[in-house]
């Protein structure tokens, strides 16, 4: 295999392998853990890059809870730097954010897709702006709401997309909103998701920017959303931010976009990604050739799903019992789980471990977007626990069963 696509994985890991000397001995596996200064270096570095290139337009960053709904992560963002908010798009999300974090509407961005009426009046009663992402929507929402009420609207800014207002549409969209008395607050596009190319985000901004100047009065925010992409084999930003905002710049100045107008982004994946680590404790391990082996760990994709649903391939290292980086020969493993399917697999693919024996531990690189998040309990596994780094000291900061997101679910479940 190509050993420098591996070059990275060693960077900030040292860390991490100290505490988890103590974490293998006191606690049950699987489970995730989380290097909070390295979530915040992210955070930091987004914000950077921003104002490095981009000068007059104020910056407003929503990270993205479907990403990683711990609220204890998305709490240490918000508390690093004024600019952070959140996006949310479910009444669930909704509550835990207000009930959990108390923040106030305008650090809220509600972003959901097409979805009922009475949610979307739920969510204004908040006093957050929801998004509006059809023009059945948009005529339904407005004859329910009082004058001079602000409004987002969700832009189909390519016209690929499965959700949106799509460009044609807005003239219509504008006359409805005129109709009754409204204004649009803010629009927001969606560009996918764990996109590669830079190209695809700049046309993306560029196109929003166009449509947003058929709009008078001019709107006050501007949402690109995400998608930026991470490459897991190199372990590092597949978008270098400070190549993304020059051009971007370039942009808001060659169409002249008003600098008061507040650029806003939902990043998730790339602010989370490289803080996460997933855990689990190898139980058997299974000779298939002299350079491969098959290794079966105490853990279930179902906790860990993201790399199995998306065939992404993620890095990993071996520690022995006592927390020591394994070393000696590498072989292809392939890292199995433990239910009863044969296509139970933790990572797509070969990862190369270091000497893998039963009682060793598995360490998987790039856990922290779309980890816990997606985990379910098909087969009957439990959704992992979650810890984190903090100040030197390692701290438990969700469980296997105290989730505020599944509470607040059960709750509008009840009230429905």
């Amino acid at each position: 295999m190509d050993k420098s696509k591996h070059n990275n994985k060693n960077e900030n890991f040292n860390n991490i392998v100290i505490h988890l000397k103590n974490l293998i001995r006191d606690i049950d596996t699987p489970f995730y853990l989380y290097n909070i200064d390295e979530l915040i270096k992210s955070a930091t570095h987004f914000i950077e890059a921003y104002k490095k290139n981009i000068i007059n337009n104020p910056l407003g960053i929503y990270s993205a809870i479907f990403t990683n709904n711990n609220l204890f992560l998305h709490n240490e963002i918000c508390n690093s730097n004024p600019s952070f908010g959140i996006a949310v798009n479910s009444p669930a999300e909704l509550d835990a954010v207000i009930n959990n974090l108390k923040l106030p509407p305008d650090k809220i961005r509600y972003v959901g897709g097409i979805q009922p009426l009475s949610i979307l009046k739920y969510v204004s009663t908040n006093q957050v702006i929801p998004h509006i992402a059809s023009i059945e929507q948009l005529s339904q929402y407005c004859d329910s709401i009082p004058e001079s009420t602000k409004i987002g609207l969700r832009i189909d800014v390519l016209g690929d997309g499965l959700k949106g207002i799509k460009a044609n549409e807005l003239p219509l969209a504008l006359e409805i909103i005129k109709k009754a008395s409204c204004k649009i607050y803010s629009l927001h596009g969606y560009p996918g998701t764990n996109v590669l190319d830079e190209h695809r985000l700049l046309r993306f901004a560029l196109e929003l920017f166009l449509i947003s100047k058929q709009i008078k009065p001019a709107v006050k925010e501007i949402n690109l959303s995400g998608g930026f992409g991470y490459d897991y084999v190199y372990r590092k930003p597949a978008i270098c931010l400070d190549t993304y905002f020059n051009g971007l710049n370039k942009i808001l100045k060659n169409h002249d976009i008003p600098t008061n107008i507040k650029i806003c982004f939902e990043p998730g994946r790339i602010l989370f990604v490289n803080s996460g680590y997933f855990i689990t404790k190898i139980v058997d391990v299974k000779k298939i050739s002299n350079i491969h082996y098959n290794v079966f760990t105490d853990a279930c994709f179902t906790q860990f799903p993201s790399p199995k649903l998306t065939n992404t391939f993620h890095q990993a290292f071996v520690v022995d019992k006592t927390g020591n980086l394994k070393k000696g020969m590498s072989y292809l493993s392939k890292i199995c789980g433990a239910s009863t399917l044969s296509t139970d697999q933790i990572i797509p693919g070969l990862c190369e471990l270091n000497n893998p024996e039963p009682g060793d531990f598995v360490i998987v690189l790039d856990a922290g977007a779309y980890g816990r998040v997606g985990s379910y309990h098909f087969l009957g596994f439990p959704k992992p626990p979650e810890y984190a780094i903090k100040d030197d000291k390692v701290i438990l900061i969700r469980d296997s069963v105290n989730d505020p997101l599944e509470i607040g679910l059960q709750r509008n479940l009840q009230k429905d």
